[in-house]
Formats: structure tokens, sequence, C-alpha cells
């Protein structure tokens, strides 16, 4: 770690003071619940900024306001207290991803605007996230804008930017014929997952009238493909095997695994059609 003499933090009150602070230092650090930067302390590579910005004291941040169709949750609001509110207000595979993110004690302290900047692999929200088309308000002093999850995690263009901060986040919830979450680590002692997979359908009549997947863990970026989805729309269930086969074909040609300290390309590629597999047969049992 980068040994730094001094340094200067900050505990603004409102969001106002933190967008002006942020203006005027943009490389400072942002704390909140600082669970994955605590992780991180003493590896040699860890760099920690001069000025930290430190923002749990900021009451606008740690509201949660309830909407007709989404639930808007303050960017410091911890991972426990998104737990808490259950079903039917978030999501099934969100609460089950919750429910599988860490210890009991690192949800209490951590936030889910600090749990959107970590990097994929360490993230179990971003798949359910990306899958709901959940967005994120990135505020700084200039100006607003809201980002979609999926292209916040994908698209330099939407990411974070210097004086930039999560302020909001909109998680909308709807109903589905069938809604999942997976989490596969290669050993039962491995806390970081190989792969994520969030799958969701609507089936109406017999018939598949929406459907979305998303697999995390995979590679650097949230992998979800809204034209392979659209190839499942209209198609009858149970699908065959005849109609399964080229659209695994299909999402063995757009995957793109990575191999790291966690887990290797190849094993990532077979478990992600191993899973899509399964929820394909458990879209087919809708039919039953």
């Amino acid at each position: 770690m980068q040994e730094k003499s001094e340094r200067s933090i900050f505990y603004p009150q409102n969001v106002h003071d933190l967008l002006i602070l942020l203006a005027e230092r943009p490389e400072a650090m942002i704390f909140a619940g600082g669970t994955h930067i605590m992780s991180l302390i003493n590896h040699p590579r860890t760099i920690i900024p001069e000025d930290i910005i430190s923002i749990g004291k900021i009451k606008e941040l740690s509201k949660i306001i309830r909407k007709e169709k989404f639930i808007e949750v303050g960017s410091t609001v911890t991972l426990s207290k998104i737990l808490g509110i259950g079903s039917p207000m978030i999501n099934k595979s969100v609460i089950d991803a919750l429910s599988l993110l860490g210890s009991p004690s690192i949800r209490n302290m951590a936030t889910l605007g600090g749990h959107l900047c970590v990097p994929p692999v360490f993230s179990n929200l971003l798949p359910p996230l990306c899958a709901i088309e959940a967005q994120v308000e990135l505020k700084n002093l200039y100006k607003s804008r809201w980002v979609p999850v999926h292209k916040f995690n994908s698209d330099p263009a939407s990411s974070l930017k210097p004086m930039d901060v999560i302020t909001r986040i909109r998680i909308p919830h709807e109903d589905w014929t069938l809604e999942t979450f997976r989490k596969v680590s290669r050993t039962k002692t491995q806390r970081t997952a190989s792969i994520n997979f969030c799958g969701l359908a609507r089936v109406n009549k017999g018939m598949i009238s929406e459907i979305r997947f998303a697999f995390g863990a995979i590679g650097p970026q949230i992998f979800r493909s809204r034209e392979l989805e659209a190839e499942f729309i209209g198609r009858k269930i149970p699908l065959s095997q005849k109609e399964v086969n080229p659209l695994l074909v299909r999402l063995t040609e757009n995957l793109k695994p990575v191999t790291d300290n966690v887990s290797t390309a190849s094993y990532r590629h077979a478990t992600a059609i191993r899973l899509m597999h399964w929820f394909i047969d458990e879209m087919n049992n809708q039919a039953i």
C-alpha cells in the first residue's frame, strides 16, 4: 500500500456540500461502508488518496422511497436494510443474491452504492439488477443523469467520472412467472463466485412473452444479450431440444469468459451453458 504522511477526511452533511467537495477534489475517495477497500488495505497495490470524503452522515443518501413501479434506494442504504424490506417490494432474485452476499456483519456495513462500484467478480447483485433493469443516478455539481445498471457496468460513457457520485438507485418491482438466481463456486470454501446467473421469464397462455438473463463474474463486465433474449419471445413452452440447441450455440458464440485467480474460462463457459440449460428446464416446467 502506498504510504501517505497526511490525509484529510471530510464529513459533508448534505448532498450539495458533497458535490462542492468533489468539484474541488475530484480525485478524493468516497467512503461509505468501506467493506471492499478495507479488504484490500494491506495489498501492496492499494493506493489510498490523500483526500477522503465520508458520506455516512448524509441523510438524503440513506432514504428508501416506495413508489408504484419501483423502489428508490439511497446509495448509503446498507444491504441488510434492503434485505429486510423483502418481497414483494424487492424482487426475489435480488433478495436471493443479497442473502448469498457475505456474512451478516458485512451486509450490515456494505452499502448498495458502494457495492455497485466493486468489480463484477465480487458482485452477486449486478446480474439481477441488470436483468430487472435497475437504474443509478449519477450526480455532480453541474448535472445529474439516470443510467441503466447494465450500461453503468459496461459502457465507459455511462460510468462514474471524476466529481460524480451515485446518489440513488431505482429498483423496479415486477411479477415474473419464473425468477431465479444462482451463484456457483468451484469449491465449498470459495467465497467469490466463479459465475453467477439471474434468469427471468414471463409466460402467458403457454407462450414466452418476455425473458431476460444475465451472467456475472464471467468477465470484466456483466453479460446480457437482448438479441438472444428476443429469439425466445413468442415461442411456446415446453421448448423442444431442437429449439434449444441453436439457442445454446448462439450463447456459446457470444460468451467471452476469462481466466483469473478465481476460475478458468473453460469452467465458466461450461457452467454458463449448464445454468442456461437448467433455466430453460425450469421454464419448461411452467407448462406442466
